[in-house]
């Protein structure tokens, strides 16, 4: 495809690295763009509109990462892709903003004790 070309370097934020969840969410951004979208991890490519071949990468924990994208909307796709990197797939939170866990590991409150 020809057109413009962007890259940009990213590192994996998360503690579980690109599993799933985030491979999901970076192939779908990836495919909202007409431009060629791949990542480059130690000299090999991967389709970036492709959850098999992102996973494929096993990216871990402060992997870094070459967002490159070449078409004509390749720099509104790379910044697009590098956001979500930047976001922490939506899954770093703070621990302010967690929920307290009671005893068994579950978000809900603990039964209270019938005291009648």
């Amino acid at each position: 495809m020809a057109g413009k070309e962007d890259r940009r370097t990213v590192v994996v934020p998360n503690t579980q690295g690109l599993h799933a969840r985030p491979a999901d969410m970076l192939a779908r951004t990836a495919t909202g763009f007409q431009a060629d979208v791949w990542f480059v991890k130690d000299g090999d490519r991967f389709d970036a509109k492709s959850i098999l071949s992102i996973m494929t990468m096993g990216a871990s924990q402060g992997t870094r990462i070459d967002i490159v994208a070449r078409g004509d909307d390749a720099i509104e796709a790379v910044s697009a892709v590098a956001e979500c990197f930047e976001r922490g797939f939506d899954e770093l939170k703070s621990d302010a903003e967690e929920p307290p866990m009671n005893e068994e590991g579950s978000d809900q409150a603990p039964p209270q004790p019938n005291t009648t």
